[in-house]
């Protein structure tokens, strides 16, 4: 079968990264080619770059380089495995916004009306998503990876982001994306490293690939598939619902796609700093725009519970208040749950973790956040953790 004139220029763009940008080039040599006239522009789950022909032979040769290289920063920022529950479409605006402003940076041209906006400048796509989630009051109906749909005021869509899959065509587990996404930190490495040897690594380029290869705040994506694995969409009979066991009747409790109740119980011993507490009440408001909770409580506990906020998604973004230091004690705000008959979607608890007096194991999930690296703390008797760095 003969090769199109579209396959052609794809693999001439590949070839010509490796010669002008080998960092790209690198990356571009682990995606395999395959046309698709059903897409209207480009797309990729990681493992393929699919492309409609004749978007490819309406781009010059500069912007299909463009187009090549905003495929494979979709990839090497795990954007495939990392969307999670979000709205696909502005997954990938945010996506793209974060990717074309490097591209810019490293002087690629992008096709005309590509989504690029400085305000967004040093964010990840995460950051950005939540913005956009905050303007867009009406999110347009999810056409499939490459649909060029323009934003109103912004710009158009180029290129998409295929979720990555198993190869039963499931979503992959949280194992399988561990693996992928290792996979992919090691091709950016060696992509890295090749740039280096032959004097092409730009400085931003650098930057981006130290921050990407040792991030900050990975616990970010921890706690959203926390968030996420707490919501469900049936009824249970597992938990019975307390308001109605008192009076003899069982019933089981309903479990729909908003999270009925989340609690927030903070240590306020001293050791948690007030830089912390904004920044994790920062990523929580954020997790607020893309996962609905009816109520959020927030206790606030030292040695006893002495405060206690109700937010509602009228009072959202919740905000933390002055807080008592004083000794530490875990019990207390778990004790509240049960003495006001409270079934929590979901209980995260932030803290040092510098406490060894805990409650019965409870009958919901429960996140322990510590603000202490996993070496200098004992793990508790139940519940997950993850580690806020400093």
């Amino acid at each position: 079968m003969a090769t199109s004139k579209a396959m052609k220029t794809m693999k001439k763009a590949r070839v010509h990264l490796i010669t002008r940008h080998p960092f790209f080039g690198a990356l571009a040599f682990h995606l395999d080619l395959i046309e698709d006239g059903s897409i209207p522009t480009c797309g990729t789950d990681g493992d393929v770059l699919i492309f409609n022909p004749e978007f490819v032979q309406s781009m010059t040769f500069k912007q299909t380089l463009g187009a090549v290289a905003h495929e494979i920063l979709h990839c090497a920022f795990l954007h495939p495995l990392r969307r999670f529950q979000r709205n696909p479409l502005l997954w990938n605006w945010a996506g793209d916004y974060a990717i074309n402003i490097i591209l810019k940076e490293e002087k690629f041209e992008l096709i005309e009306g590509a989504l690029y906006d400085l305000q967004y400048a040093g964010m990840n796509v995460d950051e950005i998503y939540n913005i956009l989630l905050r303007k867009t009051k009406e999110i347009p109906n999810y056409g499939g990876p490459g649909v060029p749909i323009a934003i109103p005021g912004h710009g158009t869509a180029c290129g998409g982001i295929l979720d990555k899959k198993g190869k039963n065509g499931k979503a992959l587990s949280k194992g399988s994306v561990d693996s992928e996404a290792s996979k992919m930190k090691g091709r950016v490495a060696k992509a890295a490293a090749i740039a280096r040897a032959r004097g092409k690594m730009t400085g931003s380029l650098e930057k981006w690939v130290n921050d990407f290869l040792n991030p900050r705040i990975n616990w970010v994506d921890q706690l959203r598939r926390f968030f996420e694995q707490s919501t469900k969409n049936d009824y249970t009979w597992t938990r019975p619902n307390r308001r109605y066991l008192q009076q003899g009747i069982y019933l089981p409790t309903l479990h729909n796609q908003e999270m009925a109740t989340l609690i927030i119980a903070i240590d306020s011993s001293g050791s948690v700093s007030d830089d912390e507490l904004q920044q994790f009440g920062g990523e929580i408001n954020g997790l607020l725009q893309t996962v609905k909770v009816a109520v959020v409580y927030v206790l606030y506990c030292d040695s006893e519970l002495y405060k206690v906020d109700e937010f509602t998604p009228n009072d959202f973004p919740i905000k933390f208040t002055s807080l008592k230091r004083g000794g530490t004690n875990f019990t207390p705000p778990f004790e509240w749950v049960e003495k006001n008959d409270q079934v929590p979607s979901c209980f995260i608890y932030m803290t040092d973790m510098e406490c060894w007096d805990y409650p019965p194991t409870p009958d919901y999930p429960v996140l322990w956040l510590s603000t202490e690296s996993e070496k200098n703390i004992k793990k508790p008797p139940f519940g997950e953790i993850i580690y806020m760095p400093k």
